[in-house]
């Protein structure tokens, strides 16, 4: 043996050596981080995960079906990519790990796997020398950086698991490319498959394809002259692709199949580029260049202190690697990475503010950016990894081997260790300060709300459950009050701010947030609360029946101070008891007939003129810039002679039409007392040149001034309107019979019990009231819209398990030709019994059929859901009730119908496809390992 593999097997040594202790702190580091989180042996829950950990039975029984019957009235909700950690989840808790253990256990090893998965990275791209320790500095910096502790950890999202997928993929995609490696490609496929869970967010989704595009385009490029390496590397990357997608078919193709419609909800309630231009303010590029967010500066230590110009190493460490580097692909490569992340991370903001105004208006897909340093930060935070380790060691180099100094090597070597120790303490640990001591889920130390993101679940929700659970019926449970969008805000010890968490305090399905699906959301989030605040004798046990609802609960841990909607005490009111008006009772302000006025526009100005106008009364009209171009407000100010007391009254009322509706886009309502602070509200405009009452809630205005109102002293009233068009329409305007009033309550008579569970208050429904989720029915009326079917139901003439509304809009052609083609004279109404086998499958058994009737399945109405009388499926498929379905059934007897929802069984189909795929993946990954022990990678030219 000579002596220069003598000296290569030595070396080899050493750097396994030092491989061993850098992965033994990579293990290390999180196992204290995660002790100093969960000392106080609490949750951690906040935003779009939220209180997953509660019960992760629970949630993992929910990610395993595509239809989600937990959450109001049902919703398609493919998560199956969850299911792997679901079920690590689910396996630890049965085996006796707390929620909190739970949690500690998936927060470790998701850790873990960002310091591995980079060292990996770095290891595979670096060939320096020191590449041992330009990997434990890259893996440290990954893990420890303003990023991760701004947008993954603090943010609570599933972002902590793709956080360590990314250079994961990147590294086994380089290796494939490099080494022409068909088991690279297959360890890549399969990689997908075991971390599915990070692919939930198809802004993630796309920045890892993006960064193995950008990085298949250098590959490309630097290898532009060898043709075999171009032809190879296009091969290897279809051949990942193709992988990839069998390997994840189980839950890729029901997410596609529901991502357009999720997609285009988005587009709908997401005001898109008003948020990115609100969001692009926090991203100076002299911030996100140090991976920072301006509205951090006031937030912990460092953050609020000048230590934060640190941060400037970074680029400035990195930059060393850049100018030293600069012929490396891979230097290159990163290099690259961190330029296009910090130019989306800045959004609108200077340079180039204006072309990526233009790429968010203009480019198709574009609104995933609308947070964007959120969104790309994460290719800074890539890039600068590789560089400032590599940066780092490199200038340990320079000074050390620095003679000008006049130093000797020892002292120079001393100096060069002192300067990377302090650059690494600085930008590791007292730049990310709050990572080392948890403070990082402190939410608000310096403003109103100094809670923390740790939660303890009272136990009442548990007690509330079993009571509830000892009801034998399925049935909905109302959650009042309810979130307007997903999330939640309570005042428990500890507070909890995140995703609204009824459906995993409670076996039965809650109607308490919005679930985005507008068939849902139109009869819940909008109608509900509605109806329940209207002071007219609305029968709301009819509308209670036909979604299935048996219990309210009034939830009074709701947080005042962020609550956007009534009082817990009002709803408690109005569940306890019906509203009667009694005009004679009421205040009437003065003025019956306020005004009678018209708008025109002529000769560039917009005029308004008033009919008998008066001292009090006055015209008023503005351009609003908070309204497009174009846009105006104007409207009648009223000014009382003296202030009047509204303290002890409910309602503002008011008669109004307008003749002609184009271009209102809404009516407003402001009221002032003698300070001029106000309250504002936003009611509803009346439909065409018909008279509306409309109802001012006085306790829960829409907006507010900084300072409260005192409404003991009201001195002035607005009622205006906005128009949201370029070309104004000539209109007129009638409000009469403005009063203010506290109705009248007498006990509602279906209120059967009234139970408190600490702060839960609970209503049960009489069961004379009640109605089941499947029922037949031999009575049908047809409404134009959702607004009418609610006057149909409220109507003396509807009874709920007896009469269904179709809703005209709602319906499809083909649903309209069926209608017509049935003899409503000649239904009957046989009995139905049904048995729930799980969220996707029900077993109906109907008895005595004597003619054809309509049977109605109380959840949301989606095409996929079958009903099947012996195998044949019933065609006459319906939308009822404005949101459920229906099917027409046209035989007589006693038989069993199965209902079933479709895509589950296509979820089954696409299991099988994976399974056959791994399968397959394995069996040839082995046979390659088998086959080429000897060899570090199956060369793609020798076996093909």
């Amino acid at each position: 043996m000579n002596f220069t593999k003598i000296m290569e097997r030595i070396e080899n040594s050493n750097m396994l050596k030092q491989d061993i202790i850098n992965l033994l702190i990579i293990f290390l580091l999180p196992l204290i981080i995660v002790f100093i989180w969960f000392r106080s042996g609490l949750l951690l829950a906040y935003t779009d995960l939220g209180l997953i950990m509660y019960d992760p039975q629970k949630w993992f029984d929910i990610v395993r079906y595509v239809w989600f019957d937990l959450q109001s009235t049902g919703h398609f909700f493919p998560q199956l990519m969850f299911i792997p950690i679901g079920g690590l989840m689910t396996v630890l808790y049965n085996i006796g790990f707390s929620p909190v253990s739970v949690q500690e256990t998936i927060f470790y090893f998701s850790f873990l796997m960002n310091g591995l998965s980079m060292y990996y990275l770095s290891s595979t791209v670096i060939k320096d020398k020191d590449k041992s320790w330009i990997s434990l500095l890259a893996a440290l910096f990954y893990m420890f950086n303003p990023y991760v502790l701004f947008n993954v950890w603090i943010k609570f999202n599933s972002t902590i698991w793709s956080l360590s997928l990314i250079p994961l993929l990147l590294a086994l995609y380089i290796n494939t490319l490099e080494k022409r490696s068909v088991k690279y490609a297959l360890l890549f496929g399969l990689t997908t498959l075991l971390f599915s869970s990070s692919f939930p967010n198809p802004a993630f989704d796309f920045m890892i394809a993006f960064i193995l595009f950008l990085y298949f385009i250098v590959h490309i490029f630097w290898n532009i002259n060898d043709p075999k390496e171009v032809y190879s590397s296009i091969k290897l990357s279809v051949l990942i692709v193709l992988i990839s997608v069998a390997l994840n078919f189980w839950w890729l193709f029901p997410w596609l199949f529901s991502f357009k419609s999720s997609y285009e909800s988005q587009l709908v309630t997401v005001p898109s580029y008003d948020n990115y231009e609100i969001l692009s303010k926090l991203y100076d590029l002299g911030f996100i260049v140090r991976l920072l967010r301006k509205d951090m500066l006031n937030w912990l230590f460092p953050y609020s202190t000048n230590l934060i110009f640190i941060g400037f190493l970074i680029p400035i460490i990195s930059f060393i690697s850049v100018i030293t580097n600069y012929k490396s692909r891979h230097i290159f490569f990163f290099t690259f990475l961190v330029i296009i992340g910090l130019f989306i991370g800045k959004g609108i903001q200077q340079p180039f503010g204006e072309f990526s105004k233009w790429l968010f208006q203009n480019i198709p897909g574009f609104i995933i950016f609308r947070n964007p340093f959120e969104k790309a930060g994460i290719l800074v935070t890539l890039g600068y990894s590789l560089l400032f380790s590599t940066g780092t060691i490199l200038l340990y180099r320079t000074i050390k081997e620095n003679n000008s100094l006049l130093l000797n090597k020892k002292l120079s070597k001393w100096i060069a260790k002192f300067f990377v120790l302090l650059s690494c303490i600085l930008i590791l640990v007292v730049y990310v300060w709050p990572m080392w001591t948890g403070e990082l889920f402190i939410r608000d130390p310096q403003g109103v709300d100094k809670s923390n993101l740790y939660v303890e679940v009272p136990k009442y929700y548990e007690e509330a459950n079993n009571y509830i659970n000892s009801k034998e019926d399925e049935f909905r449970i109302l959650v009042l009050p309810l979130s307007g969008g997903d999330s939640a805000y309570y005042n428990w010890e500890h507070g909890y701010s995140g995703k609204e968490p009824s459906f995993l305090f409670f076996d039965k399905p809650t109607v308490s947030m919005r679930t985005y699906n507008n068939l849902v959301d139109d009869i819940t989030i909008r109608k509900i609360p509605d109806l329940i605040t209207k002071p007219t004798n609305i029968k709301l046990w009819k509308i209670f029946s036909i979604l299935n609802i048996k219990y309210v609960i009034v939830n009074y841990d709701t947080n005042d101070f962020l609550l956007t909607t009534n009082s817990p005490d009002f709803f408690a009111r109005r569940m306890k008891y019906e509203t009667i008006i009694d005009l004679n009772k009421t205040n009437k302000i003065g003025a019956e007939d306020l005004s009678e006025y018209w708008v025109a526009e002529g000769a560039g100005d917009i005029f308004i003129h008033f009919q008998e106008k008066s001292e009090e009364k006055e015209i008023f009209l503005k351009i609003d810039s908070r309204i497009k171009k174009g846009g105006f407000e104007g409207g009648v100010k009223y000014t009382l002679p003296e202030p009047i007391d509204f303290s002890k009254q409910e309602y503002l009322t008011f008669k109004l039409k307008i003749k002609d509706t184009t271009g209102i886009g809404q009516v407003r309502v402001k009221i002032f007392d003698i300070n001029d602070n106000w309250y504002l509200w936003d009611p509803s405009p009346p439909k065409k040149d018909e008279w509306q009452d409309t109802f001012v809630l006085l306790e829960n205005p829409d907006f507010t001034s900084k300072e409260k109102l005192d409404l003991s002293q009201i001195r002035k009233i607005y009622i205006s309107f906005v128009s949201d068009l370029d070309v104004h329409i000539n209109t007129e305007w009638w409000i009469d019979g403005l009063m203010v009033f506290y109705p009248s309550l007498e006990p509602r008579p279906y209120i059967k019990n009234e139970l408190v569970f600490g702060n839960l208050k609970i209503f049960e429904l009489e069961d004379k009231y009640f109605l089941d989720k499947f029922y037949t029915a031999n009575e049908m009326t047809i409404a134009s819209d959702l607004g009418m079917m609610l006057g149909v139901i409220e109507s003396s003439g509807f009874t709920p398990g007896k009469n269904l509304v179709f809703v005209e809009n709602q319906l499809t052609e083909s649903m309209r030709e069926n209608l017509r083609k049935i003899d409503i004279t000649s239904l009957s109404k046989p009995s139905v019994e049904f048995e729930r086998i799980d969220p996707v499958t029900y077993s109906v058994n109907i008895q005595d059929a004597e003619s054809p009737y309509f049977l109605v399945f109380s959840e949301t109405y989606h095409p996929s859901w079958d009903a099947y009388i012996n195998g044949e499926k019933i065609e006459k498929h319906f939308i009822v009730n404005g949101y459920a379905n229906a099917w027409y059934i046209d035989k007589p007897g006693s038989y069993e119908i199965k209902i079933e929802f479709w895509l589950q069984k296509l979820f089954y189909y696409c299991v099988i496809i994976s399974l056959v795929s791994s399968i397959i993946c394995i069996s040839y990954f082995l046979w390659i390992l088998k086959n080429d022990r000897k060899s570090e990678s199956f060369s793609w030219q020798t076996k093909y």
